[in-house]
């Protein structure tokens, strides 16, 4: 497998469970809705600016996953969800090359 492949295969797999905490958040009442709405939509941002900064990226993947499992602690599904976003975005953000930012005089 190409570089390029597990990249965008690696991409599609975390909006996939970005898509799945949406879903969560849709399906949730309460606090855990708006956790999980608010933290598919980080992951996704994640994503987004790990073209530009993997320091970045990496404590928005956190902040977007944790919660949702912390509150939702006695469900296997969300914990293991939010692990699953971590791992497989943390892969995604390592795997995009960041692209240099443009200098002011350009």
């Amino acid at each position: 497998m190409t570089a390029e492949a597990r990249r965008n295969w690696l991409m599609a797999l975390a909006v996939a469970l970005a898509a799945l905490y949406l879903y969560v958040g849709v399906a949730a009442h309460g606090l855990a809705r708006w956790l999980a709405l608010g933290g598919g939509t980080l992951i996704i941002a994640a994503l987004i600016a790990g073209w530009r900064s993997r320091p970045v990226a990496r404590p928005l993947l956190l902040i977007g996953a944790l919660p949702v499992a912390v509150v939702t602690w006695w469900s296997i599904v969300t914990p293991m969800l939010a692990m699953l976003a971590l791992v497989i975005g943390w892969m995604a953000v390592k795997a995009v090359r960041t692209v240099p930012a443009r200098s002011a005089g350009t």
